[in-house]
C-alpha cells in the first residue's frame, strides 16, 4: 500500500492498525482479505473527504500522463495535434494543455470519471 493510498484512506477515518505480535486478528475489525490489519472507521469532516477525492483525480491525471492517455500527438494519426505537431512527434503544448486542465478541474479525467 503506498503512502498516498493510506493518506486518501486517513483522510476518508479509514486507520488500517497492523497486527503484529504473531497471534494475527482475534475479533471484529479486521479486513477479510488481510488477517494482519485491524481497521478502525471514524467520523470525518466533509472536507477530508473532498481532500482525499482531489488527491485521487490528481493522481489520476498525473497516471494518465505517464500512461500517455491524453490528447497526444499520437491520437491524431496521421494528421496533426491542434498545436501543429505530427503524431510522431512530441508537442510540449498538449502536455501543457493537459496539465493545466487537470489543475483547473477540466480535464478529460473530470469529464469520464473512471476512464
Amino acid at each position: 500500500m503506498s503512502n498516498t493510498a493510506t493518506l486518501t484512506d486517513r483522510l476518508r477515518g479509514i486507520y488500517r492498525i497492523p497486527i503484529t505480535d504473531g497471534l494475527g486478528a482475534t475479533g471484529g475489525g479486521e479486513e477479510p482479505d488481510n488477517p494482519h490489519a485491524f481497521v478502525r472507521h471514524f467520523e470525518t469532516p466533509p472536507i477530508q473527504k473532498e481532500a482525499a477525492r482531489e488527491i485521487e483525480r490528481l493522481r489520476a491525471g498525473i497516471r494518465a500522463y505517464l500512461d500517455g492517455d491524453y490528447e497526444h500527438p499520437r491520437r491524431h494519426r496521421p494528421g496533426k495535434c491542434a498545436h501543429g505537431a505530427y503524431y510522431y512527434e512530441e508537442c510540449g503544448s498538449c502536455i501543457d494543455a493537459h496539465f493545466t486542465a487537470l489543475l483547473s478541474g477540466n480535464s478529460a479525467q473530470d469529464r469520464n470519471p473512471g476512464s
